[in-house]
């Protein structure tokens, strides 16, 4: 066992050695790479239940399979809603250069999604060289163009990226394939395994029974990756729940500072049309006390009429009139009781002469 899954941890590469190797394990390869120029991708987008998954990628495989060729898929994850699915399509000159039996084909570019660090450009080493880069988004440009090749600058500037903070590094996939396990989840292998028939043989029985046994394993794996994706989703409600929690409460810390900032503005318009009334309502606000909520300040010239609510509204007359700050102190009309004491209405003339003698000392 030990031996079977350290084949499976190293995947060797497909090349053209492997035709007509004898239908052994070890000579098989149970797991190849598959050299991108040896297949065609395609990425499908589907906004369905997970429970309707399984049928949309059948569906999609009987369209890609056509001509003798056969066509692996893997779920990539699940954006918004909609469950990104890669597929990739292996022609019939690929397949016959593998030895009949089961097989797991892994794309090169499929290992690249898992390899690649965001930021970072790529050059990968091959019998052609190419730039590999993964954005932000999870979506992977590859070019081996010669013009693009020239200067790694191009191949950004044509992506639309910036290259300031970009980094560059070589990657030999081959030698790092040898140096650690295959990045891939064995949940994602699932879509990868096929079977290649040997030519101008029929099945026998025993491939019979082995299908029906395949059939059954992905059926099993099915059920383990639906299940899978329903936790993910579960998950993800809620993160996304708490985050909306917390973004109400942002927006109404928000509108408390937004009004906040509407009333400085209005006192700053206010000092700045008329500046003599910054010193008038400094000194009025230098005089009240914590029990005093202010609900209307009227200010025209000297002349201030101001509306609130105290425990005692006779006490903030008392308080105004013993300060030689105001030279009258009244009421405007009579204190009326409210549930959180006396409602008053006060007019006061401020003292200039008051004001200009503090002035001067």
């Amino acid at each position: 066992m030990k031996a079977l899954t350290q084949v499976f941890q190293r995947p060797v590469w497909l090349d053209n050695t492997l035709k007509g190797t004898a239908p052994s394990l070890k000579q098989r390869q149970p797991m190849l790479v598959l050299p991108k120029e040896h297949y065609s991708e395609f990425q499908r987008s589907y906004k369905a239940a997970l429970t309707d998954l399984p049928k949309l990628i059948r569906n999609e495989l009987k369209v890609l399979s056509a001509a003798g060729n056969k066509a692996i898929w893997k779920v990539q994850g699940n954006d918004n809603g909609r469950y990104q699915v890669l597929f990739a399509v292996i022609p019939a000159s690929t397949l016959s250069l593998l030895a009949p039996g089961w097989c797991l084909l892994i794309p090169e570019t499929w290992i690249l999604y898992r390899l690649l660090s965001k930021r970072t450009l790529y050059k990968v080493q091959a019998d052609t060289p190419y730039w590999a880069w993964l954005t932000e988004a999870n979506v992977l440009h590859l070019t081996q163009i010669q013009g693009l090749m020239a200067n790694s600058a191009f191949f950004l500037d044509a992506l639309g990226e910036n290259s300031e903070g970009v980094t560059i590094e070589a990657l030999s996939l081959k030698q790092k394939l040898q140096q650690q396990k295959l990045p891939l989840k064995w949940w994602e292998l699932a879509g990868c395994l096929i079977y290649v028939a040997a030519q101008h043989t029929k099945p026998n029985t025993n491939y019979k029974k082995l299908a029906i046994f395949a059939g059954a394993a992905a059926t099993a794996y099915m059920l383990v990756l639906s299940s899978f994706l329903a936790w993910q989703e579960s998950s993800l409600q809620a993160s996304v729940q708490q985050l909306q929690a917390e973004a109400s409460t942002l927006f109404d810390q928000q509108q408390a500072l937004d009004k906040k900032a509407d009333v400085i503005a209005q006192y700053h318009a206010l000092y700045q049309r008329f500046p003599a009334s910054g010193i008038i309502l400094h000194q009025l606000s230098s005089q009240l006390t914590e029990d005093i909520v202010l609900e209307n300040i009227q200010l025209s010239g000297p002349l201030m009429q101001i509306r609130g609510v105290s425990t005692s509204a006779i006490n903030v007359l008392a308080k105004l009139t013993g300060d030689s700050t105001w030279k009258e102190v009244k009421f405007d009309r009579n204190i009326q009781k409210v549930s959180n004491g006396e409602s008053f209405t006060i007019s006061l003339v401020f003292n200039d002469d008051k004001a200009g003698a503090g002035n001067e000392e």
